[in-house]
Formats: structure tokens, C-alpha cells, sequence
């Protein structure tokens, strides 16, 4: 019974170590990425394109739609999805911020 029971926990305790290795691992490889979902939170409604590259770096794809722009920046391998944004061409003002799928936040047009 001890056994079992000594062998459970040295199980579980390298179970937990060995997911935080794996967290701390993909963290060390992608810095800018997980920088990039926790400073997503603090952007508000409002910014401008060139206040959004300040704070995201260069964006990696850009897709013009309709006198708008979506924008995608680097993120996380563990994301679902790119963050992205939706631009206004014609005032250069971000009109959607999205982490991964979640919208963030959305200005009336």
C-alpha cells in the first residue's frame, strides 16, 4: 500500500513538473508571442494603427478588405488563432481588436 501510494505521488509531482517544463519551454522560444497576448488586454478602443504597431511590433500578414485592413500579429504557438485587428483606411483608427477568437473589444462605425 505504501508503495502505491509513494509511487502516486512521485507520478503526479513529475506529471506537474513536467507541464510547467513544457509552459516554460514554449514561453523561452516565443517571447514576443506571449508578450504579445498579455499586452493585447491593456490596448483601448480608439488607438490608432501606429499606436497598435508600437505595442504589437510589425504585423506578419496584412489582408485589405473593402477600404479595411486586417492585420495579423505574432502570437503565441499555444493561441488558437493569430491576434488580429481590423483598420480603417481612410482615418487609420483600429476598429476590432481580437485575442486569438475572443473580440476584445469593437467600435461603432
Amino acid at each position: 500500500m505504501r508503495r502505491a501510494l509513494l509511487l502516486f505521488c512521485v507520478l503526479g509531482v513529475l506529471g506537474v513538473t513536467g507541464l510547467f517544463g513544457v509552459e516554460l519551454l514554449l514561453r523561452w522560444r516565443d517571447p514576443v508571442g506571449y508578450r504579445n497576448l498579455k499586452v493585447c488586454r491593456t490596448l483601448k478602443p480608439g488607438i490608432t494603427r501606429d499606436e497598435l504597431y508600437k505595442v504589437l511590433g510589425d504585423p506578419v500578414s496584412t489582408v485589405v478588405v473593402r477600404e479595411r485592413t486586417l492585420v495579423y500579429f505574432k502570437t503565441a504557438s499555444i493561441a488558437a488563432t493569430r491576434i488580429h485587428a481590423e483598420i480603417q483606411e481612410s482615418t487609420g483608427r483600429v476598429l476590432s481588436l481580437y485575442r486569438s477568437e475572443t473580440l476584445l473589444w469593437k467600435m461603432d462605425d
